[in-house]
Parts: C-alpha cells; sequence; structure tokens
C-alpha cells in the first residue's frame, strides 16, 4: 500500500457512515436521525458526535437584552406572518429551555 493509499485510508475512517436508507423520523419541526454508526476505536468520530451534542441550545448573536428587564431571541425561521423575535421575561427563557 502506498502512502498516500493510507492517508486516504485513515481519513475515510473517521466519515460518518450511514446506511442508503435514511432511519429518521420528524416530530414538531424537530428531526431525529439514528442511521449514524460509530465504529468503538473510531476516537475522532467519537469526539465529534459529543462536540455535536455538547453545542449550546441557542445563539447568543440572535438573543438582546430589552428594556425593562425582558429579553428578544430572534427566530431563525418565523414564517409568513408571524413574528421574527420571541419576546420573553429570563423565566419564561428558562422554562423554554429547560422543556427541550
Amino acid at each position: 500500500m502506498r502512502l498516500d493509499e493510507a492517508a486516504d485510508d485513515a481519513r475515510d475512517q473517521h466519515v460518518l457512515r450511514g446506511p442508503a436508507v435514511r432511519d429518521a423520523v420528524e416530530h414538531h419541526g424537530f428531526n431525529v436521525e439514528a442511521s449514524v454508526h460509530i465504529d468503538g476505536d473510531d476516537d475522532i468520530g467519537r469526539e465529534r458526535l459529543c462536540r455535536y451534542g455538547a453545542r449550546p441550545p441557542l445563539s447568543l448573536d440572535r438573543l438582546r437584552h430589552l428594556p425593562g428587564g425582558r429579553l428578544a431571541y430572534r427566530v431563525k425561521n418565523a414564517g409568513r406572518g408571524r413574528s421574527k423575535a420571541r419576546i420573553m421575561t429570563p423565566l419564561e427563557l428558562l422554562a423554554r429551555l429547560s422543556a427541550t
């Protein structure tokens, strides 16, 4: 095996592979996919999956503090006729975060 072939094989091992048929379900706008497979000895793949799962639940760039102590969170996909920001108290924000 040539050196560049070995490098290609090592790189291919760290690609998250799934079956041709997707094992996914969508419920209330959320999508859960169960087709990702990571081998037990794939340390880099497990680290990437852990980093993905440990992402923060919201973007601080979209959160604004309003006068009077309220918070505005800019919604990514508001849709037609819907507000582009959700206005709430800090307690309401915590309730929404804990409910997910």
